[in-house]
């Protein structure tokens, strides 16, 4: 079911130029998975943004905020918006037999609860801490040519039925709201998604993937974070590599 109401608060042929050898800190396995849908449209969204942006400074946490589409037609377009992350959503929520709408958080792909619930999430984030004894990724180096990355990356331990999931996000982000619920704000955003890729049934070992880069954002403002994710939707193990 899907849900347009704002949910209540309380509720290449060019040789490659650079090349990043190192991950940053969170390359650790042992990371929670922090999911939001969210739109600029959604007046109830903001605070689950900005509850967003405080787990995204704890350790050993990634997050990710996927803005969906539905809200487009409702007065503001929101430009980090796209109909894939929308159908991400539908996706947990038919696995987690729950309702679509916003702000909506998944946690390790295994709860979803209200974006701006804060009490919800920690319970969440302490009953579905991730497991790396079935498989791992890891992320090996990163190279640029043009607006695309090309990312190495290796895959550890059994992960035939499981997927890969890499996000391009956009570190912070302002944008002043002209139309719609939110009109006359200046939102701001943390981890946004501004591309999204799965590699379904990755083979052990190394490999590499191709993922383009929105034109006109520097690369220091961007980083990509690879998650592995199983049939159950359970993440095992997960890593943000700084750009």
């Amino acid at each position: 079911m899907l849900m347009l109401s704002c949910h209540a608060a309380t509720r290449d042929n060019s040789t490659p130029q650079d090349s990043v050898p190192e991950p940053s800190d969170t390359s650790k396995n042992a990371v929670t998975v922090l999911e939001l849908f969210t739109s600029q449209g959604c007046s109830s969204c903001p605070s689950a943004d900005k509850l967003l942006e405080k787990y995204s400074k704890e350790k050993n946490i990634i997050v990710l905020a996927f803005h969906v589409d539905y809200w487009n037609r409702l007065g503001w377009k929101d430009p980090y918006s796209s109909p894939l992350f929308t159908k991400r959503q539908y996706a947990y929520a038919s696995s987690l037999h729950a309702s679509v709408y916003t702000p909506q958080l998944v946690v390790n792909g295994q709860a979803e609860m209200v974006g701006s619930d804060s009490r919800r999430i920690d319970q969440a984030i302490k009953k579905f801490k991730p497991e790396d004894k079935v498989g791992s990724v890891s992320i090996d180096s990163v190279s640029y040519k043009s607006n695309t990355a090309v990312i190495s990356y290796t895959v550890n331990g059994e992960a035939a039925d499981s997927k890969i999931n890499l996000a391009i996000i956009e570190k912070e982000t302002k944008t002043p709201i002209r139309n719609g619920e939110n009109a006359g704000l200046t939102l701001s955003g943390r981890n946004v998604v501004i591309n999204f890729k799965t590699i379904n049934t990755p083979q052990q070992g190394v490999g590499s993937v191709t993922m383009d880069i929105p034109e006109g954002i520097a690369k220091n403002k961007i980083a990509i974070v690879m998650y592995l994710q199983q049939p159950d939707n359970s993440i095992t193990s997960a890593i943000e590599h700084a750009l």
